[in-house]
């Protein structure tokens, strides 16, 4: 009788904790045990310096030079002030998927296409009058990576040339994300980049942003993220089932192809204003040797994603922790079939605590509580 008694209990607890792990409540737990355990390891190594410079179009770049957009003359400017402080590559975290309105161009067109007027701008000579090709000239000579934008719901149908990346691919099995669509930027520019990279990121169910994937496939394309995108700008990568290798770095991935970030604290990143460039405030030094990518801190401009420590970043901060997390070996990765290998231990454990409880041994019950916290955490 008492073996049937344990035996029903077994499977009412079993029974139990399948529907917990369906309807999400483990998943959650699971979620705040990492961000405790992650915001106790964090990595904020003073012996490790950033290799990455945000550019940043703030609120003081904008009162200065005005609303947003800017003309892309001003953005091919940027890139070339960048460049003179020779850094190891430019990003951008901006998409241009409709050419630049303020083109003279474009101006004439508007008043073709709406007025069925034919204006004329005096004095102007045929190399300004597009600003989008001022703005690929730029891209092209200084080698930018431009980033695509990738989903599987409907999008603009844009033509979309993809540079050839610097990838080989040994097994991509493991990589489970799939686009149908992409959003690029207008044939010009895109075609004017080194490479591209998409710059996705995708919150956990509860809101929080955590993991990223290093690659998501594309058509016949193997698309990276913008970050492994920028390093491709020194050396290729390989891709190899459950990792990737890149500048001597070999990076651990999930069993669908993601890692899990490992911020740093606030005053780890190092972000100049893109005005102080422009004008050149900007202490060379700053940022040469650096990734240097450009993005926007400005209200309304640039995307906010809430990471387990509670704090707010913007989209760009997640490319360059990337960066600083694979060339100071920071990463973490969930290992493959560890949810599997957490259920079975949970059955396990579940049966040995009943079976304790119904012989009434408080002692070896906390005992059992205690090796399961430490081992987790370690």
């Amino acid at each position: 009788m008492r073996y049937i008694k344990l035996l029903f209990g077994f499977l009412l607890l079993v029974g139990l904790n399948v529907i917990l792990l369906k309807n999400g409540v483990i998943e959650y737990f699971d979620y705040k045990t990492y961000d405790a355990i992650s915001h106790l390891i964090s990595s904020n190594s003073k012996t490790s310096k950033s290799s990455v410079v945000v550019v940043d179009i703030d609120e003081k770049s904008l009162k200065y030079l005005g609303q947003w957009p800017w003309s892309r003359i001003i953005l091919a400017q940027l890139i070339n002030s960048i460049n003179k402080t020779n850094p190891s590559s430019i990003s951008l975290d901006i998409i241009f998927p409709e050419a630049d309105k303020t083109s003279p161009s474009e101006m004439v067109n508007f008043y073709k296409r709406y007025f069925d007027k034919n204006i004329e701008i005096a004095g102007l000579s045929e190399q300004y009058f597009n600003n989008d090709k001022i703005f690929a000239s730029a891209i092209l000579k200084t080698k930018s990576i431009l980033p695509v934008y990738l989903n599987n719901r409907d999008l603009k149908d844009t033509k979309c040339t993809i540079s050839k990346q610097l990838i080989e691919i040994r097994d991509s099995s493991n990589i489970t994300y799939k686009s149908k669509n992409i959003l690029c930027n207008i044939e010009v520019l895109q075609k004017a980049a080194a490479s591209v990279g998409f710059i996705n990121a995708m919150q956990d169910r509860d809101g929080v942003f955590r993991r990223l994937p290093l690659f998501i496939k594309y058509k016949d394309e193997l698309i990276p993220t913008l970050g492994i995108a920028t390093l491709m700008s020194l050396d290729k990568v390989i891709v190899e089932k459950n990792s990737i290798s890149i500048l001597g770095h070999n990076i651990k991935t999930s069993d669908s192809g993601n890692i899990l970030l490992n911020f740093y604290d606030k005053s780890w990143y190092k972000t100049v204003s893109a005005i102080d460039v422009l004008l050149g405030k900007v202490n060379q030094n700053v940022l040469k040797g650096k990734f240097v990518f450009i993005g926007t801190s400005a209200i309304g401009l640039h995307d906010r994603y809430i990471i387990s420590s509670s704090r707010s970043i913007s989209g760009v901060d997640i490319h360059t922790t990337l960066i600083d997390n694979i060339l100071n070996d920071d990463l973490i990765y969930e290992k493959a079939n560890m949810k599997n290998i957490n259920m079975i231990l949970a059955t396990l454990i579940l049966f040995i605590l009943l079976y304790y409880m119904e012989q009434k041994k408080q002692i070896e019950m906390m005992f059992i509580f205690a090796s399961t916290a430490i081992f987790y955490i370690v």
